[in-house]
């Protein structure tokens, strides 16, 4: 099976509408959440829940860390002329 390099751009007032209604959601993090968060370290992870706007990349290699994620990004870069940013992964099904 052949795995090309595809990149789709969602309609601008598609992802506003969704956007608008994901803003109506409430949005909790329990406390058993909220303190297995806590043993990484990272801002993000002792944030409250949030909505973000950012790209998505999918692949068929499972991939973390923050050189790879840099990798990433630099693809993003590439492929879209510096217009989308990277933010997280979609690699399940």
């Amino acid at each position: 099976m052949f795995y090309g390099t595809e990149v789709f751009e969602l309609n601008q007032n598609l992802r506003d509408t969704a956007v608008g209604y994901a803003e109506k959601a409430s949005l909790q993090k329990s406390d058993s959440v909220t303190e297995h968060c806590t043993h990484y370290g990272k801002p993000a992870a002792s944030s409250p829940p949030a909505i973000l706007t950012t790209d998505v990349a999918s692949s068929n290699v499972f991939f973390h860390g923050s050189l790879l994620s840099e990798s990433v990004q630099n693809t993003f870069s590439l492929f879209t002329k510096n217009r989308a940013v990277y933010g997280l992964t979609a690699q399940e099904e």
